[in-house]
């Protein structure tokens, strides 16, 4: 399912040609803002996000960070494929 939203650069900033907004495929923007936002950021869907950032501190474990993102992908629709390493840094999500 290739969604097509608005673009945002590598500072989620709109990407813009100079006299519009740039629209294209847009799953990979998704799952990289559904990792970096915090629940309750999003007004609208206070439930949504995974947080990752106070994950990166934390002790890791794979099962106890798997599934919650599992979940919260699989609530926006996606059916991920996540590849854990030894570390975080290692993660690889494929939708």
């Amino acid at each position: 399912m290739a969604r097509t939203d608005i673009l945002l650069d590598d500072n989620f900033d709109i990407i813009d040609d100079g006299e519009e907004w740039v629209e294209g495929d847009s799953d990979q923007q998704h799952v990289d803002l559904l990792l970096l936002l915090q629940k309750g950021e999003i007004k609208e869907f206070p439930h949504m996000g995974f947080g990752i950032e106070g994950r990166l501190n934390a002790r890791y474990d794979a099962q106890s960070f798997l599934r919650p993102l599992e979940i919260e992908l699989e609530s926006d629709g996606y059916s991920p494929e996540i590849e854990l390493g030894e570390t975080i840094k290692d993660l690889k999500i494929s939708i």
